[in-house]
């Protein structure tokens, strides 16, 4: 049994301390320092998923080194890779970690596009803040990660080192980081945004083991966020040749490619794996490019997703809008009846409260919280606001701006109730017949048109929810120039 395990730093890979501990014995023979650590003299120096760990553990005095579940969370690449596996994979990977195996092929990295670094990696920032604090710098495993090129902490690029990520000339060797990188370091280059976003979410992973999300919930999460971007339709169509013109246009071929996220004709498929209606596990690089893309940080993602309801008009309970019913503002909805359109591209959500009857209409999908509240069409207004239009409604003592405050409608639409629901045509004053105009309106239109033209007008932008207003007057103008003249509130809101 050996004396002593180098007290491992933060974030420092096993390989790393490793490689210390034979600075310090002055080891000639590395077959000799794998032998007396492992067993056995064949084990390889791997960088990133090494294997026996138990082994490794026993061959240190108890409580010198730390446990092989501690070693794999918190000094390997596993949390990275972990994230996006199967919980039975995660354990086979974990177990053939601690004993032995062959974790690039459990996780398919042997056959994974995304391309290893040649060498190990640094960031000059760090070597030296290591220096200056430790007296050491070493091997930080977020340097290592596959396809990110830049560190979290300081936002500039990586720099390789003259030791290799994989030695096949000697692969029993362990490279301290001490001695390979530069005391004089040289320019720190700056990295772009995504760089810097994919470096500072891997490293949010890295310290995160326990995170787990399937491939299923990344893919209704990216889908939401591709139809927010009309690369996707509400019948789950995407139009992959926009969203590859699109990331194309967003961060170069030449960046794509190199971190193995090419979208050229030949090496698309990862986006249709991805995206498809049945999923299949992608390298965790490209779930990261894939949020900078959306514009969605994986590290709110994770802590919300199992939260986050994939629909248009977010989860249950709704709101019931009817100012009239004893639950008006609170959540006693816990339904919606949802149509999406032919082409897939505008969804409709009917929701009805169970308490007062009424039903009310909005065009999805919600934006804000704010939406929550918003209602285009009343189909139906209920027996609790109906009751009380009635019981109201010949009340000479309360007038017509009154009343339709009391029921949180404009006075219109309660002329236009009491019409249907056969009252008299008369209240104080105020007619209501179906064939005499109402100059509250203006220009002399009838309360019908004005519905008739909010309707026309609701249901292009309803099947048309991408659309710039200019492009729907040129195809709506008789609805548009009707309510600009006469319903011009109402038009503005809905078009500002």
């Amino acid at each position: 049994m050996l004396g002593g395990f180098p007290i491992l730093h933060p974030g420092e890979t096993v390989h790393s301390g490793i490689a210390r501990l034979s600075s310090l014995l002055d080891c000639q023979s590395e077959k000799r320092l794998v032998a007396s650590l492992f067993g056995r003299s064949t084990i390889t120096a791997v960088k990133d998923f090494p294997a026996q760990l138990a082994r490794l553990v026993s061959s240190f005095p108890k409580g010198s080194i730390p446990s092989p579940t501690v070693l794999i969370n918190k000094h390997t690449l596993f949390p990275f890779f972990a994230a996006f596996q199967a919980t039975a994979k995660r354990e086979v990977v974990r177990q053939q970690m601690i004993n032995s195996g062959a974790p690039y092929l459990a996780l398919g990295l042997m056959a994974a596009s995304c391309p290893y670094p040649n060498w190990l990696r640094f960031c000059p920032k760090c070597a030296d803040e290591d220096r200056r604090e430790l007296r050491e710098t070493f091997w930080h495993r977020a340097h290592q990660v596959p396809g990110i090129t830049s560190c979290a902490k300081h936002g500039i690029r990586l720099q390789d080192s003259a030791a290799r990520y994989h030695n096949e000339r000697n692969r029993h060797e362990f490279v301290d980081a001490e001695s390979t990188v530069p005391q004089v370091l040289g320019y720190a280059e700056s990295c772009c945004d995504v760089e810097a976003f994919m470096a500072f979410e891997a490293e949010w992973l890295l310290d995160h083991p326990a995170v787990d999300l399937p491939p299923e919930r990344l893919r209704e999460f990216f889908l939401r966020g591709l139809i927010m971007r009309n690369i996707a339709n509400y019948n789950e169509h995407i139009r992959l040749s926009r969203l590859k013109a699109k990331m194309l246009e967003s961060y170069g071929a030449a960046f794509l490619t190199r971190i193995g996220c090419g979208v050229s004709d030949s090496s698309s498929s990862w986006l249709t794996r991805m995206l498809g209606r049945n999923p299949r596990r992608q390298h965790p690089v490209r779930y990261l490019l894939m949020s900078h893309f959306l514009e969605q940080r994986l590290s709110s993602l994770f802590v919300t997703a199992r939260n986050v309801s994939p629909e248009p008009f977010g989860s249950a309970p709704w709101p019931c809008l009817n100012r009239v019913c004893v639950f008006f503002g609170t959540g006693s909805i816990h339904a919606v009846d949802i149509r999406i359109s032919n082409n897939g591209r505008s969804v409709k959500g009917t929701f009805a409260c169970a308490q007062c009857g009424m039903k009310y209409l909005r065009l999805g999908p919600d934006h804000s919280q704010a939406d929550r509240r918003r209602k285009d069409k009343i189909p139906a207004y209920g027996e609790v606001w109906e009751s009380l239009l009635i019981a109201l409604w010949n009340d000479s003592n309360i007038s017509l701006r009154e009343l339709s405050r009391k029921l949180g409608v404009d006075a219109r639409t309660v002329q236009n109730q009491a019409r249907r629901l056969s009252l008299s045509e008369s209240r104080s004053g105020v007619s209501i017949a179906s064939d005499k105009k109402d100059a509250s309106l203006g220009g002399g239109c009838r309360p019908d048109e004005i519905t008739s033209m909010r309707d026309s007008w609701l249901t292009a932008q309803g099947d048309f929810p991408f659309a710039k207003t200019t492009d729907l007057r040129l195809s709506h103008g008789k609805s548009y120039i009707y309510l600009y003249r006469h319903d011009r509130a109402w038009l503005l809101e809905r078009v500002s």
